[in-house]
């Protein structure tokens, strides 16, 4: 573990995180902001400002969005290939509005 990920632990065990993660959850009625489904025991808060350098800055807490772990990862993914290649979500919303069609008319 690098320094960078020990110093993000710590703040995850702090008070104040704690408290703000419990907060969050409160504010979406303590459902997935996603998936609108309830938030399972260890629900992350996501960052929505990736900056590592504010990661600790909880003042605007819009930035934030709790989320079960599933979807997080997911979410996760679709940003890192996003960041990649700019038709990457474009090209996901086409392929799973084509599924639901497909799955919906059976």
């Amino acid at each position: 573990m690098n320094d960078n990920q020990k110093q993000k632990k710590k703040f995850r065990n702090s008070s104040k995180w704690i408290k703000f993660r419990k907060h969050i959850a409160n504010k979406f009625d303590n459902k997935d902001a996603i998936s609108g489904y309830p938030l399972r025991k260890g629900y992350n808060v996501h960052h929505l400002l990736l900056d590592e350098t504010k990661y600790e800055d909880i003042t605007n807490e819009d930035n934030f969005i709790p989320l079960n772990k599933q979807i997080h990862e997911t979410l996760h993914i679709c940003y890192r290939y996003q960041s990649l290649d700019s038709g990457f979500m474009d090209r996901l919303k086409t392929y799973v509005d084509r599924m639901i069609k497909l799955n919906t008319n059976n």
